[in-house]
């Protein structure tokens, strides 16, 4: 019987503004909508990929103000490393 991990995606949000913000998430794997983090709120969020290794990537995420202005931010994963044994 071999039993595999499955690898969760991290990702650490901060709002340092003053209204709301609704986080989306783009990665290789589909979009994923975080939801609402308050103002000068912080959380970390876990995505799961029901896969065993990340690839390195680029993950977009979208924070998009009550007004429906909105911004991407690009971050550079470097993938999960498989340990050797």
């Amino acid at each position: 019987m071999t039993l595999s991990a499955m690898k969760a995606l991290t990702i650490a949000a901060e709002n340092h503004g003053e209204s709301s913000l609704d986080l989306t998430v783009e990665t290789v794997s589909g979009t994923t909508e975080l939801g609402v983090l308050p103002a000068g709120g912080s959380r970390v969020y876990l995505i799961d990929t029901h896969s065993p290794q990340l690839p390195a990537m680029s993950v977009k995420v979208i924070a998009t103000a009550p007004d429906g202005t909105s911004r991407s931010y690009a971050i550079p994963y470097a993938g999960s490393k498989r340990k050797q044994g």
